[in-house]
């Protein structure tokens, strides 16, 4: 430990400012240890420790070494925790505080006058003796400064003091060769004293260790609220395998000194990868298929819309076309072109390619025509099999050969119906799939039967298929999880369905030749720019009636064929889970499988709740054959992990010099084993950088994928996925290199350079975000730029946003500062036309809506919606608010045609072809937590309940149950046991199962009452009832007088604010005039009494019919009581229902009268005081799992 007597300031304070701020310039205010939770936003202090002893052998070393070396102990015990730091964090610029200490020797009284900030470097991988040189200038160099007070320090240099961690360091090591410490401050921290007592942690973690005449004995103190003990355990235990590993080998670079003790080397390496497990050798992925046609020719193997073949069909059709490749020189890796829409003729495709031996080259036609035309150049795949009407797309060199498989088909047909021998063996390839490339170019992977045989091994496994169950193949054949959906699924006696967005479809073939050739699809180009996995609600043909849609949709094929598996994009599964019909759809789910991105742990639970079955969390790169890794959700708490390797696939979690890292350190994920794939094609320079050997077999041909993804193992040997290490990003499932999008958007005239980034900064919305440095004197219009890279990009690849600047911000190294591009400031461009302002109050609306999705403010009435930044996934978002304000469940498609308010606003007006009524509605649908159920008011409908949605927050869903009958169509209910068994059905085909969160306003109280009443006889749980100023309907009035009914009305008046008066006032003359009416009166406030007439009558009746039983005792009622209340109330605060709730009835009392409950600026209280009864029921939920 430093001492005020070894360091008397040499130089002055100034001098000392300045080696300071040159010193620390540039300096990470965080260091990143790899922690058990997540740091909280304010900072916690509570802490935990543990102690340790070297062994006498290790002092003695650690000392001789120190001795010869020419430093102190201190130094080479620094040194040893700057590598163990640098070793779990990656990062090469390390700063550990260490306090200066006055001793007085005639006691053991021990006080901080200062800290000294020591930065090390470590860059170049060091050897530690060299590293022991840098640590020994640094401490001698900050103990010739150390006259400057920390928190001097800390001002002078401008720092960002953020609360939840302390400022410019938050680890410190002290040494002391005489005394253990016990209790020190460091009085310069004034009000943050180090507080290194074993109970409380003012830093994240502190090293003190002691030398005295039994050798080296220190401790661990550490912030409990970010470690676990077992953490510390373990890093306790690598730091003394360090310091043996240093003693032994000090020249040895610090990247290769021991960390890891034999038995833990045994589980991360072995034990952890112990996945050996036999696999067919002998087959290829199409003779897998044959062996169920000889099982089961008579089952269905795939349907597309109204037509089916069986597996014996399929495979006859396929053997001709087979045949009819070879003839055309298709043999065993040769090269196919796929260009062709979904339907059962890509079936027929795909294994007529495999059974000529041939291996297929996905073609989206949904790609852009440049794109199509690179991957034809560049794999030089001799053949394509398309449809008539796409070869026109096609630019090919002249001996490339096209077979349109529709209009060639009864050419096609008079080949063999036998299986073809081609040749092909395990080796061979199965398939080319073109993933993004940062040089702006996309890579082919080269993947083989035998890795994808050896995955199919591995599904057998994970995925429960046993009876062969029914399959809703969903995406798109330049995705490789297709594999899964089309050929894991033959291969084990699956139906499958083919989804296409593409919903109606024209027939162009003879009626004659259906069960020869598929249906070609007259597809509507404007979709072309649309990816498969965001078309969930789009359909083609317009216009097209909304219910001609709904047998195609997902939800319709679900039910229509009883599916039993699907496959998704995390992207794409919340899009299923926002539209109800999918949502009570996939309830009958048995398995689900969602990968291609990381899976939060919000959209995990919302899951949960909705699908019946398992719910697996697939990961596995292309360049490793689809997926790698399995996790089956069970109880979901943070990262959702990627599990365990399949069948004969080893996961790997390295440093950058490719050592392996301890549990729950981060670092760079590499897989080996059966799944790694050929290479890059014609990419033989980045195949051998991102292809390595494996240090870890005893293969010298086995080799490793290096994904670039950076993970960490849990304890169990479960995977979890932290991210990207470059700025390789998921968006929507795909993998999207963004240099390639900056590659490409730098060649506009218009654009300087360009630098591409992914935003989240709304939660769950991530979108593509261009920042774009300018040429001189030009200005680039975003439409200008969105049109040119989907002129060579697909859409998912295309940003969202473009942002003009006029330098980018750099780093300390001159490279451009990513973290610190601005966020996204929804200002955008002024787009070519005039403003138009809205017409009437419809356009008004609709208007409101656009700038609530697009977050920008105005909007004219003929903006483009793309042109403003809006994408598919922001469409769907904007098609359920038109479909909760005016029940209009449109195609997404129509966004297409008419991409601006006017156009939509024209199509609003027009009578709707056909509604399919439902109570339940979605107020606030997004958010990871249980939903809240609001039941609607007397006049029936839930508007009210969207003020208190917006102030609960965007983590907290809000769903509204409308009353029956108010579309003026169906017949209201008329009782409060009829609404509320109504209302059950509903929200319990959309949440099966409790616990359930249930409010209601006023009339709505009564109906929630009976509802959670009812749910508990049901043996379902209510976490939560609110009532919303609801009152007993068994209350009864036992003094009514005029000294009553004044000193209520003048309490009441006593309370309200001077503008508010008036209108208590005129709300009892309207009273008084309907001769007390309910139903008159507040029929008067509505702007359509019409409409919600009978729905007022009928409710009104309820009312007065109703006869509330008593309320469950394990049933908790939270009522929020209007300060100023009727004179019937006034002297029951707990308006009527304390007879009935036997628990302990809690009343919030909230300023302001019944009719202001639930609006501004009262009901922003309403909300919060909510949300703590809603986190306390969610807690006492989580407890009760526990």
């Amino acid at each position: 430990m430093f001492t005020k007597k070894d360091f008397e300031p040499s130089v002055s304070i100034q001098s000392s400012l300045a080696y300071w701020k040159q010193q620390l310039a540039g300096v990470s205010p965080l260091l990143s240890l790899p922690t058990d939770r997540p740091r909280r936003t304010d900072r916690t202090y509570l802490g935990s420790s543990q102690s340790f002893v070297l062994s006498r052998k290790l002092t003695a070393a650690l000392s001789l070494l120190s001795r010869q070396e020419g430093v102190t102990l201190f130094t080479t015990l620094l040194a040893a925790f700057d590598t163990l730091l640098y070793r779990y964090t990656g990062t090469e610029d390390i700063i550990v505080g260490s306090p200066v200490v006055n001793q007085n020797y005639s006691s053991i009284d021990l006080t901080f006058i200062n800290a000294l900030v020591l930065r090390t470097d470590l860059s170049g991988n060091p050897s530690f003796r060299q590293l022991l040189e840098r640590v020994r200038k640094v401490i001698s160099s900050a103990q010739n400064h150390q006259n400057v007070p920390l928190s001097i320090l800390i001002t002078e240099l401008n720092l960002e003091v953020d609360p939840s961690y302390s400022p410019l360091f938050q680890v410190t090591f002290t040494f002391n060769e005489n005394v253990f410490l016990q209790d020190i401050e460091l009085s310069s921290l004034a009000t943050s004293p180090w507080g290194i007592e074993d109970n409380t942690a003012k830093m994240d973690l502190a090293l003190l260790v002691e030398q005295n005449s039994q050798g080296l004995r220190g401790k661990w103190l550490y912030n409990a609220s970010l470690f676990d003990s077992g953490t510390i355990d373990r890093l306790n235990g690598h730091f003394q395998t360090l310091l043996a590993s240093i003693v032994a080998n000090p020249q040895q670079p610090i990247s290769e000194l021991s960390l890891l003790t034999t038995k833990e080397q045994q589980q991360l390496l072995v034990e952890f990868n112990n996945t050996q497990t036999d696999y067919p050798r002998d087959k290829c992925i199409h003779q897998l298929f044959e062996q169920q046609v000889v099982q089961n020719p008579e089952r269905v193997a795939a349907i597309f819309e109204e037509q089916q073949l069986t597996y014996g069909e399929l495979n006859a059709k396929a053997n001709r076309l087979a045949c009819y490749l070879q003839q055309h020189g298709v043999s065993p890796d040769v090269l196919v072109g796929l260009y062709v829409e979904r339907s059962l003729l890509m079936m027929v495709a795909l294994l007529g390619i495999h059974k000529a031996g041939g291996a297929y080259v996905p073609l989206d036609p949904n790609f852009p025509p440049e794109r199509i035309s690179f991957m034809l150049q560049d794999s030089q795949a001799p053949v394509i099999v398309t449809q008539q009407k796409l070869i026109p797309n096609l630019v090919v060199e002249p001996n490339v050969r096209i077979i349109a498989i529709d209009t060639m088909w009864d050419e096609i047909e008079q080949q063999a119906i036998a299986n073809p021998d081609s040749g092909v063996k395990l080796e061979n390839l199965s398939y080319v799939i073109y993933t993004s490339g940062s040089t702006g170019k996309p890579k082919g992977v080269m993947v083989e039967h035998r890795n994808v045989v050896n995955f199919f091994t591995g599904m057998d496994g994970a995925i429960e298929h046993n009876p062969p169950g029914v399959w809703l193949a969903v995406t798109s054949l330049s995705f490789d999880i297709s594999v899964l959906e089309l050929f894991w699924t033959l291969a084990r006696g699956f139906k499958v369905v083919i989804y296409d967005p593409k919903k109606e479809r024209t027939a162009t073939v003879k009626p004659s030749s259906l069960q020869n050739a598929d249906m070609s699809v007259d597809t509507d180009l404007v979709l072309s720019q649309l990816p498969l996995l965001d078309r969930v609600k789009v359909q083609s043909n317009l216009p097209v009636t909304e219910a001609a849609t709904q047998n195609h949709s997902v939800a319709g094929l679900i039910a229509r064929h009883q599916v039993t598996h699907l496959q998704c994009t995390p992207s794409m599964a919340g899009l299923l889970i926002a539209d109800p019909p999918t949502r009570r759809a996939m309830r009958q789910l048995r398995q689900m499988m969602v990968g291609g991105e990381a899976l939060t742990e919000a959209l995990a639970l919302q899951l949960q709740q909705i699908v019946a079955g398992q719910i697996h969390n697939m990961y596995g790169p292309t360049e490793t054959a689809i997926w790698s890794a399995t996790h089956t959700l069970t109880q979901v708490n943070g990262i959702v992990p990627v599990g365990r390797p399949i069948a004969n696939t080893e996961l790997y979690i390295l440093d950058k010099n490719g050592q392996p890292v301890p549990v729950g350190v981060a670092g760079e994920l590499l897989i080996g084993g059966e799944g790694v794939t050929r290479g890059y094609l014609n990419r033989l320079e980045l195949t051998q950088e991102r292809f390595i050997p494996n240090p870890f077999s005893q293969n010298p041909t086995d080799r490793l994928y290096r994904t670039g993804d950076l993970a960490r193992y849990r304890m169990n040997g479960n995977v979890e996925f932290l991210g990207r290490i470059d700025f390789q990003v998921k968006v929507r499932g795909y993998r999207i290199e963004l240099g390639e999008i900056e590659t490409i958007l730098s060649r506009h005239e218009a654009v300087r350079e360009a630098v591409i980034v992914v935003r989240e900064d709304v939660p769950g919305d991530k979108r593509l975000v261009a920042y774009v440095l300018p040429q001189l004197g030009q200005q680039p219009v975003n439409a200008q730029l969105r049109e040119y890279l989907l002129a060579q990009l697909p859409e998912y690849m295309v940003p969202s946003n473009f942002v003009m600047l006029e330098a980018f911000p750099l780093t300390p190294n001159n490279k451009v500062d990513r973290k610190a591009l601005p966020a996204l400031v929804q200002v955008r461009q002024q787009l070519k036309e005039t403003f138009v302002a809205t017409q009437d109050e419809l356009e008004l609306k609709l208007t409101k809506i656009w700038e609530k999705v697009l977050g920008i403010q105005p909007i004219s009435l003929k903006h483009n919606f793309f042109e403003l930044g809006g994408n598919s996934l922001i469409a769907v978002r904007l098609f359920a608010e038109i479909e909760k304000t005016w029940s209009r469940n449109l195609p997404l498609a129509t966004l297409f045609e008419r991409p601006t308010v006017e156009k939509l606003a024209d199509l609003l007006r027009q009578e709707e072809s056909s509604v399919v009524w439902s109570s339940l509605v979605p107020i606030q649908p997004n958010g990871s937590k249980p939903p809240l159920f609001c039941i609607h008011e007397m006049i029936g409908d839930v508007l009210k309940y969207y003020p208190l949605a917006n102030y609960l927050g965007c983590e907290q869903p809000v769903y509204g149950l409308r009353a029956q009958g108010l579309d003026g169509k169906q017949e209201p209910l008329r009782r409060v046991e009829d609404m509320a068994n109504h209302y059950i059905d509903e929200i319990r085909s959309f949440q099966p199962n409790g616990p359930y969160f249930l409010a209601g306003f006023s009339f709505g109280g009564l109906v929630a009452f009976e509802m959670a009443r009812t749910l508990h006889a049901q043996g379902q749980k209510v976490a939560l009832l609110a009532l919303f100023d609801t009152s007993s309907p068994n209350l009864v009035e036992t003094n009514r007088s005029l000294v009553k009914f004044m000193r209520v009305h003048l309490s009441n008046l006593w309370q309200l604010k001077s503008k508010e008066k008036l209108g208590y006032v005129e709300n009892w003359v309207q009273w008084k005039l309907h001769k007390g009416s309910y139903k008159d009166f507040i029929s008067r406030r509505l702007s359509d009494p019409l409409k919600n007439g009978k729905v007022i009558d009928y409710n009104f009746q309820a009312v007065k019919e109703y006869i509330p039983q008593v309320y469950p005792k394990q049933g908790k009622v939270t009522l929020f009581r209007c300060k100023v209340q009727d004179v019937k109330f006034a002297d029951r605060s707990d308006l009527g229902w304390g007879e009935l709730i036997s628990n302990g009835l809690e009343i919030e009392h909230i300023p302001g009268d019944h009719l202001s409950l639930l609006k501004e600026p009262v009901v922003q209280l309403v909300a919060e005081k909510l949300k703590f009864y809603l986190e306390q029921a969610q807690t006492e939920k989580l407890l009760s799992i526990d």
